[in-house]
């Protein structure tokens, strides 16, 4: 004698589409839907009114027949896991087959091909609320893995960016250019649009620690941080505190007129805001040094540490021809005066 359930399985509310051609097993089953919390059933009788069903109304579990007049129903199955595989936000919907008991080949290739289990037919009411459940527990326990699986993408991503930024200026540090520089030195080359980087360093900076105090230095490394951060105007432009006193723009779609014009501007400010500078010999006010390199549309090939190269030698350039000074790399890294957006009055 069988023995009989305890009780019936509880069910959250959910939607169904039973894929049956033959009428009285589909109607059948829909009334066993029905009585166990099934909020709405879609019934389909063959593979094509399947596929439109399935498509228009996204249903929280399916009922498929391995047998339909104008398909197979594993072909269906294939085409549901296909679709799912490649949408934008990729969805799963559990799939039960239904075959006859004798159908174990049938079965096993629907497995394989993305079913979740199987009901044997005819089908008994409680085997179908028990797969009901086991179905939900499944799909539940899915969508709680997708949502931390987001928190965690979102959490790196924080911590991502957080590794990447330097603490003191909330500038990109030099982790971060690493892998910006990567992007846009390749995107300039395969896109033949220009790079600009304006690497620049606050003049006599160990004097003003000297004389004002370290606590006053670091406020000045803020406040030229979030003059120069300012400075970037567009949304891939980006501001580096590339160590020490040293700072460098990232300028993506720049040519060396507008690296040069930006550059004064930066000098412009710096007067107006006027920031004490009491121990330098070159201004009354906090001066920056820099040396401008522009990687041309027409450049086929050039590596990170060129360019860092060729900024620097132009930066040196500027500090030996008086300093409180943009140079170019092309105009003035050899002479030290030709070409220079100057800050001297």
């Amino acid at each position: 004698m069988k023995q009989q359930p305890s009780s019936r399985p509880v069910l959250q509310p959910m939607t169904v589409l039973v894929v049956e051609d033959q009428y009285a097993l589909r109607q059948a089953m829909v009334q066993m839907l029905h009585n166990v919390g099934a909020t709405h059933v879609w019934e389909a009788g063959s593979g094509a009114q399947a596929q439109l069903i399935f498509n228009a109304h996204q249903p929280d579990l399916v009922l498929l027949d391995v047998i339909l007049p104008d398909c197979s129903g594993l072909d269906l199955l294939r085409r549901i896991r296909a679709a799912e595989r490649q949408a934008d936000s990729p969805a799963w919907t559990p799939i039960v087959l239904v075959s006859s008991l004798d159908d174990e080949a049938a079965i096993w290739d629907g497995i394989l091909a993305g079913g979740d289990d199987y009901l044997a037919k005819p089908v008994s009411p409680t085997i179908l609320a028990a797969k009901m459940l086991a179905m939900q527990r499944l799909q539940h326990t899915r969508r709680q893995l997708e949502v931390t699986g987001a928190a965690l993408r979102q959490a790196n991503t924080l911590l991502e960016q957080l590794v990447e930024i330097d603490p003191l200026t909330e500038l990109t540090n030099r982790r971060g250019l690493d892998r910006i520089l990567t992007v846009e030195l390749g995107a300039a080359l395969r896109e033949q649009k220009p790079l600009s980087l304006i690497l620049c360093d606050i003049d006599y900076f160990k004097q003003l620690n000297d004389a004002a105090g370290h606590v006053h230095g670091d406020a000045v490394l803020r406040q030229v941080a979030q003059l120069l951060r300012s400075a970037c105007m567009r949304p891939r432009d980006v501001a580096v505190r590339y160590g020490g006193e040293e700072f460098l723009l990232v300028l993506p779609g720049t040519p060396q007129s507008g690296a040069m014009t930006l550059a004064r501007g930066i000098q412009h400010v710096l007067a107006e805001v006027a920031i004490a500078h009491p121990a330098s010999p070159v201004a009354s006010h906090v001066s920056l040094s820099g040396g401008i390199v522009t990687l041309d549309h027409y450049a086929s090939e050039v590596c990170q540490a060129e360019l860092l190269e060729q900024a620097d030698a132009a930066l040196y350039a500027a500090k030996a021809g008086g300093r409180n000074r943009f140079v170019h790399v092309r105009d003035g890294a050899q002479s030290g005066r030709a070409g220079h957006a100057s800050g001297e009055q």
